[in-house]
């Protein structure tokens, strides 16, 4: 039996060498398909508890993505909408503000040759200006440059004899190799960062993001945000990008579909992933069979309680194969095996030529065939068949790269989040709704009166009876997370272990996939909690309005005293990474898998 040696990027950013059996690896060998082609449902994914103890009943969540509406919420406590899609005032009133006057720093000489700079057709001249060793004088000279000439950039350096000169250049930031000169054509008055409202339908946020960089013609990279919102809905979120005028984005609404920016702002800061305080929800809940007794015993226990902090159905796919056994086998780093998980047919869940594509690679394991079949589809099947073609079925751990980072690294969140529902959920059922020795708490710190990072503390006989189930943390395995100190610690090892795994695989020789964990609470509370029943007979009229709906002036129908179905509308906040659809699970106490829910719909 023959080794393959690959090397693999580490997490010290050197290099490592790991041997693979071709025997166990091999590009010819297949994954076993799966027992049934059934979809995802919640036990699959150790979700199977609930804290309400009402009787539930039916709903459908999502039978029209208009019905899910997401707001984010920014770290000053304010919700995100969109209100205004108007011509950025920003850019026009720093237009029409009088520029300084600016004191005469250039000789006449020195105007006419920046005159002839400007209105010259020699896109690649340039004049030199001496200056002296003075900064404020030189800042002059600049600031001067910039109010006579608005095409024109200029630069401080040192000529042959190491005299400090101003080279001033026609601005053309296309073709302008030097890009020193790119931040000078930026008022200096105006903060770096145009800030704006990004509303979207049924597109996630880096869908949507790649959009705004298409038609802007700007790299996705440049487009900050602080969380990625749901696809299957109506949401509104800030996004800020640098150097970038509000003017310029605007412009895209013309051409957007299905998307609109507006609420324009100049900013100092960039926004960064974690820079809100969650989001706000409005959902309707549509063909709701429970009473009005039963509805209303639902929503008082969902406030009074709170509910189970699991990971939502949407974190582990929905299809045949699950993301955290893609993920299981990328810890392990049994890379044939991870390949042939995501490359799979998916019966329902893929385009026929995406279907054709995948075939042809489990039969054949011919990249090239199977790109030529997946025709034009831009997918994450697309992205590995072209890694591949191009690093050959020697080399998948390169081959896998070609995924982006991020869809590469949510396959290890979700095997994470896999273990999280498990070891709560058995948590829950052995050891039930109160503290107990042993437990893991998080402890918010200060320092000087300044939040900081929360302190994790092991309870004791002591201080067990002062603290409350809302205060509980469980870990997200990883190589540097604090497990409990009670049984828990230990049902962690033996889940892991079944799956021939342990803590320090997650401390991965590829960079990309080293995860040292978190605390996670097991059970948190909505705020904001708000509800009322509606009837309908019309399964497709809205019954919640969305903010782009609200801006173009539309109204709700007159609501009915009576109707073919009734429709629960909920509003609720929940904190960043909580699932809005765990929330409802405790008012149904029914699966709220894409199975189960599709058994439920009214056409």
């Amino acid at each position: 039996m023959s080794e393959v040696v690959k090397k693999i990027r580490t997490e010290d950013g050197g290099e490592a060498s790991t041997s693979v059996s071709s025997e166990a690896d091999s590009p010819t060998r297949k994954v076993a398909a799966p027992e049934s082609d059934k979809r995802l449902q919640e036990k699959d994914c150790g979700i199977t508890e609930y804290i309400s103890q009402h009787k539930g009943f039916s709903g459908v969540i999502k039978q029209r993505y208009s019905d899910f509406q997401v707001n984010e919420v920014g770290l000053d406590g304010s919700v995100v909408h969109l209100t205004d899609v108007s011509a950025p005032k920003c850019d026009v009133k720093e237009a029409e503000e009088p520029q300084d006057e600016t004191p005469s720093v250039l000789s006449e000489e020195q105007l006419k040759e920046l005159r002839a700079l400007s209105e010259g057709k020699d896109a690649d001249a340039s004049v030199f200006i001496r200056v002296g060793d003075d900064k404020a004088e030189r800042s002059l000279v600049h600031k001067a440059i910039r109010s006579l000439f608005s095409n024109l950039d200029s630069l401080t350096e040192e000529d042959e004899s190491g005299a400090r000169v101003i080279k001033v250049i026609v601005a053309n930031h296309k073709k302008c190799k030097d890009k020193r000169f790119l931040r000078n054509n930026w008022p200096s008055t105006r903060p770096v960062y145009c800030h704006f409202v990004l509303y979207k339908e049924n597109k996630d946020t880096m869908e949507a993001v790649n959009v705004l960089a298409k038609l802007s013609k700007l790299r996705a990279g440049n487009f900050l945000y602080a969380g990625v919102k749901d696809k299957r809905a109506k949401t509104s979120q800030k996004i800020s990008i640098h150097k970038v005028t509000a003017t310029r984005i605007y412009g895209l609404n013309k051409i957007l579909r299905g998307m609109r920016v507006g609420n324009f702002e100049y900013c100092k800061n960039a926004l960064k992933l974690g820079d809100h305080r969650g989001n706000r929800f409005n959902i309707v809940l549509r063909n709701v069979t429970g009473s009005d007794a039963q509805i209303q015993e639902g929503m008082t226990s969902l406030k009074a309680h709170g509910f189970i902090n699991y990971y939502g159905m949407q974190r582990f796919g929905t299809t045949c194969v699950p993301t955290h056994h893609i993920g299981r086998a990328i810890l392990k780093q049994k890379w044939q095996e991870a390949v042939d998980l995501i490359l799979q047919p998916k019966e329902g869940g893929h385009h026929p030529c995406i279907a054709e594509a995948c075939s042809i690679w489990m039969e054949s394991r011919d990249a090239k065939r199977a790109l030529e079949a997946m025709g034009n589809h831009h997918c994450l099947e697309r992205h590995l068949l072209v890694g591949l073609n191009t690093h050959g079925t020697q080399n998948l751990v390169n081959a896998l790269t070609t995924i982006p980072r991020y869809s590469r690294q949510m396959y290890i969140h979700s095997y994470q989040s896999y273990v999280w529902n498990c070891m709560t959920s058995r948590r829950i059922s052995q050891l039930g709704m109160k503290p107990v020795v042993g437990d893991l708490v998080k402890i918010p710190s200060t320092e000087n009166g300044v939040s900081s990072r929360d302190s994790i503390r092991i309870l004791t006989p002591d201080d067990v009876a002062d603290f409350h189930i809302t205060d509980v943390v469980l870990p997200l395995p990883g190589h540097d997370v604090q497990l409990p100190g009670n049984e828990v610690s230990d049902w962690y090892l033996q889940l892991l272990a079944a799956d021939e795994l342990s803590m320090q695989h997650f401390k991965h020789k590829v960079r990309d996939y080293c995860m040292p964990g978190e605390q996670r609470h097991i059970v948190v509370s909505p705020g904001e909690l708000e509800w009322s029943t509606v009837h309908y007979n019309d399964v497709t009229l809205p019954l919640t309005l969305s903010d782009a709906e609200r801006l173009d002036g539309k109204t709700l129908p007159p609501p009915l005293t009576e109707g073919k179905y009734k429709a629960l509308v909920v509003e609720f906040t929940l904190s960043p990474s909580s699932y809005a659809t765990m929330a409802l699970r405790e008012i149904f106490k029914e699966d709220t898998s894409s199975a189960h829910q599709t058994t439920l719909n009214v056409s």
